[in-house]
């Protein structure tokens, strides 16, 4: 028994030190306008209070083995080596699979397609099917768009979900 613990350990030490530089990589990333909105998705949440607190969301398939505390512990190290004036002001981190964030209501903007070309651009394999949602209309639409592009026989749309129009 106490070497499938071991090696269980190890593995998730590797794991969280892989998603670890991945998300550092990630918040220092130039944001580029004309890029797809891919995962890891960074929601930051600025308060104005006198502590200009922020608040931090990362929405991630690659969350999923990863217990609800080792998250927020690993967002808190990314922002801490890479953007230290952020870290310190950070109130709240968690970490989110995209059905926990759809269901959180953060990513309230669908793209839909006939098919699954969604996947093609960042869409991910929920067990409720392929899914492609995104915080934004602007991210959304840009989304629907590229995959018309490539697949228009596709014919991907933008659903707000949060009042179910397109």
């Amino acid at each position: 028994m106490p070497v499938i613990r071991t090696k269980a350990i190890e593995q998730s030490t590797v794991l969280e030190d892989a998603l670890r530089r991945e998300l550092a990589a990630e918040l220092t990333a130039a944001e580029d306008d004309g890029k797809p909105l891919q995962q890891p998705i960074v929601l930051q949440n600025e308060v104005e209070d006198p502590g200009q607190s922020i608040h931090v969301t990362v929405v991630w398939e690659r969350w999923r083995p990863v217990s609800a505390g080792t998250r927020t512990k690993i967002i808190e190290e990314a922002y801490r080596s890479e953007l230290p004036g952020y870290a310190d002001r950070i109130a709240t981190a968690f970490g989110m699979t995209t059905l926990e964030a759809v269901d959180a209501g953060l990513l309230p903007w669908e793209v839909v397609t006939r098919d699954g070309a969604i996947l093609w651009f960042g869409g991910v394999e929920t067990e409720r099917g392929p899914l492609l949602r995104l915080p934004t209309r602007k991210y959304a639409e840009r989304a629907a768009e590229a995959i018309n592009l490539k697949y228009p026989q596709s014919e991907a749309q933008v659903v707000d979900r949060s009042t179910g129009t397109a």
